[in-house]
């Protein structure tokens, strides 16, 4: 899936090199993210291709990892960058890794085929302000993990107000004690430069999602009915799908 979309990112490079070059002095986390959209019967050939890619990563002691996550209709890899200058050194990593045995790459590229509907990619920031940051990072490299998906499509001209908003949010939220990693994301690179990513981690499965998640709303009352009210002036759509992080298919490379 990397040779997919890393050509698409190094076509835009040069142009994103002067115009994020003041936000790379005081830099955020950034992600580069492949988004697969998946049919039910699609879901665990792609999971499958995707492992089988992974098992010769191992192999090769390809540098990079690569987080897998997905819901329903998606599945999603990605990487951390330190900045858009690493999309070049990726691009030399996947050459490699690609060129190095061309039986054994086209033998894994036969098995993407039919494995999902659409595929493409975007490289995204995490906006700490904007989040409600763990108390300590997790050290989990095996399993799996519930988490709640978002996308929020801003109103042309409302970006501002929507991040003063989605501030608010977070501060009620640790007012009233619902201090679940709760993550934005702000695209650097994607098709869509108007959708904000949300990650929650609050609860561990659909059903205490919206247990918890009432509960938080029925303490914030009339402050938190305002809020809302006010976050969707702002927005054109939203999207919310249930998945997990899912580390047992992804790849990690040895330290």
């Amino acid at each position: 899936m990397k040779k997919l979309f890393t050509a698409v990112l190094l076509f835009s490079f040069v142009f994103l090199l002067k115009t994020t070059s003041a936000q790379d002095d005081a830099p955020k986390p950034k992600y580069i993210v492949w988004e697969a959209q998946v049919e039910i019967a699609q879901k665990d050939k792609l999971l499958s291709a995707l492992d089988a890619v992974h098992s010769y990563m191992k192999e090769l002691d390809y540098p990079y990892p690569e987080l897998i996550q997905h819901a329903e209709g998606y599945i999603w890899a990605s990487a951390p960058i330190g900045s858009m200058a690493d999309i070049d050194k990726m691009r030399e990593a996947d050459d490699k890794f690609w060129g190095t045995d061309p039986k054994k790459s086209e033998e894994l590229g036969k098995m993407f085929e039919d494995a999902y509907s659409k595929v493409g990619g975007m490289v995204i920031e995490l906006q700490p302000e904007l989040s409600i940051m763990p108390a300590e990072q997790s050290t989990q490299t095996t399993g799996q993990r519930f988490r709640l998906f978002e996308k929020f499509h801003v109103k042309n001209g409302k970006g501002r107000e929507f991040s003063e908003l989605v501030k608010k949010y977070c501060e009620l939220r640790k007012k009233h004690g619902f201090n679940q990693p709760f993550y934005t994301f702000h695209p650097m690179l994607a098709g869509d430069m108007s959708v904000v990513y949300f990650i929650s981690e609050m609860g561990t499965s659909p059903a205490e999602n919206f247990t918890i998640n009432d509960e938080f709303w029925a303490k914030a009352g009339e402050d938190g009915m305002e809020l809302w009210n006010d976050v969707k002036e702002t927005v054109s759509t939203m999207e919310q799908y249930f998945g997990v992080i899912d580390f047992d298919n992804s790849y990690f490379p040895e330290e």
